[in-house]
């Protein structure tokens, strides 16, 4: 029993010394810190991520204030809303065109947007009303009923 605890002793002080080895061989040159993390703003100044930021509501032509999806699709941004789909163009940063259920959007919440990179077709997820498809200047409408989906 007593040669097991000392082997056991001389093990983990063998362990020991060769890990303090290693730290000592791992450890980074001096200097500056190779991983240096960025220097915070100025007090009197915010970073550049907060401070190009254009806030869109419907006093600038969107829909409806509530959104549910933002997709920016190269020169555009897509925005969709509780009553409605806008586009807005990024180089103007104005809202240019909505679409609303009277302009053919087949329901008012448009909940989730995607750019087909090959053809361009954007599709629209609805809730409670399944998607959409806008290709040629018009939508059309997959729902439960006529397309398979399990649901809306």
């Amino acid at each position: 029993m007593r040669i097991r605890v000392l082997s056991a002793a001389m093990l983990t002080a063998g362990w020991l010394a060769a890990a303090a080895q290693s730290a000592e061989r791992a450890s980074p040159p001096p200097g500056p810190d190779p991983i240096s993390k960025p220097l915070p703003a100025a007090p009197d100044e915010l970073p550049y991520v907060y401070t190009n930021w254009k806030h869109f509501t419907t006093q600038n032509g969107l829909p409806n204030d509530h959104i549910f999806s933002v997709k920016a699709d190269g020169p555009r941004v897509w925005v969709g809303t509780e009553d409605g789909l806008a586009l807005i163009e990024k180089k103007s940063e104005k809202v240019v065109q909505t679409w609303q259920e009277k302009d053919g959007l087949p329901f008012q919440a448009v909940t989730a947007i995607e750019v087909d990179p090959n053809t361009g077709d954007v599709w629209l997820g609805l809730f409670g009303g399944g998607l959409a498809r806008y290709s040629a200047g018009r939508f059309d409408h997959f729902h439960q009923l006529n397309s398979g989906l399990v649901n809306d």
